[in-house]
């Protein structure tokens, strides 16, 4: 997904000079630490331990003890392909700035988070729009006059910071769902979540809504105002054509038209 999205920045008109050169030289430290998929492995250690309450500590000791040997034994130094793993010890995505690189936790690149088996737009509403945001804070930080063209009114009741947050989200939605269009074309034909009588793209605006709404509540939001139900409707427009999958009449909120080209 993160080389898709590079590739598909790199053909927009508005990305030149010190920003497309940026976004070239952008790395991702996403890869999975090789020994966490090893069943066998993992087998054979929960072999050598008893599992009862009557010798819990010393099953502690003996997990200690198999860990030191294995990191001794194990070669973790960057090889001259420059293999960047995932972090196990964080809990966001984040761009770094003295890497120039996205920082991936490792937990959102595994089950249940991110399950290989489900469509890939459910991939790319979830994970695809949180790299596309750290993407575009990599190239470029001249949001400033955009918030004032692009963002509703109803996002001035919140502080500078979420209202940044809203306007790159909003870029990062945009990059997400158009990287995924331009990959397999309609997305009409993938496959459907069972049960669910919803398409594709309704499906993936919606995740990447409830996703928006699960980081600002966490974060202080009164998600449950009507201000935020018109910022969620305004987002959703951006996009893609939200009339068109949804399917709404002109006079529904979601009738908004976009109106905000973040790149």
């Amino acid at each position: 997904m993160f080389e898709n999205m590079k590739q598909h920045l790199k053909r927009a008109p508005s990305l030149r000079g010190a920003a497309l050169v940026r976004l070239s030289q952008l790395k991702v430290q996403a890869k999975v630490w090789p020994t966490l998929f090893n069943r066998t492995e993992i087998a054979s250690v929960l072999d050598e331990i008893e599992i009862s309450s009557d010798n819990w500590f010393e099953n502690v000791l003996k997990i200690y003890e198999i860990n030191n040997n294995r990191t001794r034994a194990v070669n973790f130094t960057v090889e001259f392909s420059q293999t960047a793993y995932a972090y196990p010890q964080i809990s966001k995505v984040f761009y770094d700035t003295l890497s120039h690189s996205i920082v991936v936790p490792l937990s959102v690149i595994l089950v249940p988070y991110f399950n290989p088996v489900l469509p890939p737009y459910l991939h790319y509403a979830s994970l695809g729009t949180t790299l596309a945001k750290e993407i575009l804070r990599s190239i470029t930080k001249a949001f400033e006059t955009k918030i004032m063209q692009c963002v509703p009114g109803a996002v001035s009741v919140f502080s500078n910071t979420s209202r940044m947050e809203l306007l790159i989200h909003s870029g990062g939605l945009q990059i997400a769902y158009h990287t995924l269009l331009s990959l397999s074309g309609p997305i009409k034909g993938m496959n459907r979540l069972l049960g669910l009588s919803l398409t594709p793209p309704q499906i993936f605006f919606l995740v990447s809504a409830q996703q928006l709404c699960a980081e600002s509540d966490y974060g202080g939001v009164a998600v449950n105002s009507s201000d935020f139900d018109e910022i969620l409707t305004w987002l959703i427009s951006q996009g893609g054509s939200a009339s068109d999958v949804f399917q709404c009449h002109s006079t529904t909120k979601l009738s908004y038209q976009k109106n905000c080209d973040i790149w």
